[in-house]
């Protein structure tokens, strides 16, 4: 059975103290494998992480990750959360002109619970009894709302005219900056500035202390969308 919650945490008073109908550890084996075989034709494949199951794809410079987080609980039914990843292999290259230190700088796009997708974001929770009708029910959610969000990124063009428009969810200016230097170039970007945060006064503000430094050193506590209009003349 799936739940929503408001806050990370609340699943916790849904707890059901006792023996667990299956054992967390073929829930998790179970879930992983069946959703894993859902998902090989979207060219998804399992693998793990530090003993969670995590489903991985590769395009070009994009990698999608889909992790089940199978809480260790002493309780009835198992509380299964679905998190997504999304990585670009080459927005490191972008941030390592303000990153402290360079060599330190991310490929990781985005990342949260699948419930971050929905509005409003919330936190969902699968309450996973060992039956395979909850397995197929969360890859039916996972291919309704996490493939193609997934698919919003891939075209270059598709992705500059969302991030132009209303927007990707869980894409803030500053990663919507990066990536657009990234997939769709300087114009693109300095467009982006020109739409959404020439006018914003905080913002200019920030970029004008940045203007006070010698030329190729940010401050590191400034904000990212800030460093990167001002290092790569955005405005």
């Amino acid at each position: 059975m799936r739940k929503t919650y408001r806050q990370a945490n609340d699943w916790h008073r849904d707890l059901d103290p006792g023996s667990p109908t299956t054992p967390v550890i073929k829930v998790r084996r179970d879930a992983s494998h069946f959703i894993a075989g859902g998902l090989w034709p979207s060219g998804f494949r399992l693998f793990h992480n530090g003993g969670l199951p995590q489903l991985e794809r590769r395009r070009d410079d994009w990698i999608c990750e889909i992790l089940l987080d199978v809480n260790e609980t002493e309780a009835t039914s198992a509380p299964v959360r679905v998190r997504i990843h999304l990585c670009h292999r080459n927005i490191r290259t972008v941030r390592e002109k303000y990153w402290t230190p360079a060599s330190a700088a991310p490929i990781l796009v985005a990342a949260a619970d699948i419930g971050g997708l929905e509005l409003p974001p919330s936190y969902l929770v699968w309450w996973c009894k060992g039956r395979t009708y909850e397995y197929a029910e969360m890859m039916s959610h996972i291919q309704a709302i996490a493939l193609p969000w997934f698919a919003e990124f891939e075209d270059p063009e598709q992705l500059e005219a969302k991030l132009m428009g209303a927007g990707l969810p869980l894409i803030g200016h500053a990663t919507a900056i990066e990536l657009l230097l990234t997939e769709c170039g300087r114009k693109a970007a300095r467009a982006y500035v020109e739409k959404f945060l020439a006018d914003d006064a905080q913002f200019q503000i920030e970029v004008g202390r940045l203007a006070m430094q010698p030329r190729g050193k940010p401050l590191p506590e400034m904000p990212r969308a800030a460093s990167a209009a001002f290092l790569y003349r955005l405005l």
